[in-house]
């Protein structure tokens, strides 16, 4: 068999392998104390990915709105970082219910950034919540923390 017929056939199969969808588990990444525990999969096609996430609220109080952070690494090697907020203020989660409506959903940006084929990842992260009772519980302080060391470990 030619040598180039034999390289044509190992693109050929990577990039196949690498446009086949990829689920991964979501990873929760929030401050200890969080009102919410978080669990899920996302689903990294050809060109978008979309997410299937519960969130239960463990808290003893009733929660109307609710903010989390989406961080990914997309199959092409690429970071994202999306800001999700869901207002349940018609349908406010009790506390020990769950609710499976948190869609987080997003088309791949086809920019000019070199591609390295890699695993995907998702890491969701709660960073505000509001209670029916006018109480709010954040992350600010971790967040606060995060970006510190970010810029840390950037210089």
């Amino acid at each position: 068999m030619p040598r180039a017929l034999i390289v044509s056939w190992i693109v050929l199969l990577c990039a196949s392998a690498i446009s086949q969808a990829q689920t991964v588990q979501v990873t929760e990444d929030s401050r200890i104390g969080t009102p919410l525990r978080l669990s899920g999969t996302m689903t990294f096609g050809e060109s978008k990915a979309d997410c299937s996430v519960t969130a239960t609220n463990v808290s003893d109080k009733t929660i109307t709105k609710m903010s989390f952070v989406l961080d990914a690494v997309e199959p092409n090697g690429h970071d994202i970082e999306i800001k999700i907020g869901h207002d349940h203020t018609n349908h406010p989660l009790a506390a020990g219910d769950n609710t499976n409506d948190l869609g987080c959903s997003f088309a791949y940006n086809d920019d000019d950034r070199p591609s390295k084929p890699t695993k995907p990842t998702a890491n969701l992260r709660v960073t505000a919540i509001t209670f029916a009772d006018g109480d709010t519980w954040d992350d600010s302080a971790e967040r606060a923390k995060r970006d510190a060391a970010r810029k840390a470990k950037a210089k």
